[in-house]
């Protein structure tokens, strides 16, 4: 096997268009995935974020309606 083909499978290198994308992580990847993932990411932090300004919120109005 070929050293481009073995970064491709590594997933050092995009399947599709051979682009850089890092360091190897064992199985191929896309520049889509890489967006993919991110897009997730975010929205996890965001949903996070929500929860904890929501759960201080609720603290707050508690603790000046005792």
């Amino acid at each position: 096997m070929g050293e481009i083909a073995s970064m491709i499978l590594d997933g050092t290198l995009d399947s599709e268009t051979f682009e850089y994308l890092g360091e190897p992580v064992g199985y191929p990847r896309t520049a889509h995935d890489e967006q993919a993932e991110r897009r997730v990411k975010r929205t996890k932090e965001r949903r996070e974020r929500r929860k904890r300004s929501k759960a201080r919120a609720a603290r707050k109005d508690g603790g000046s309606n005792a």
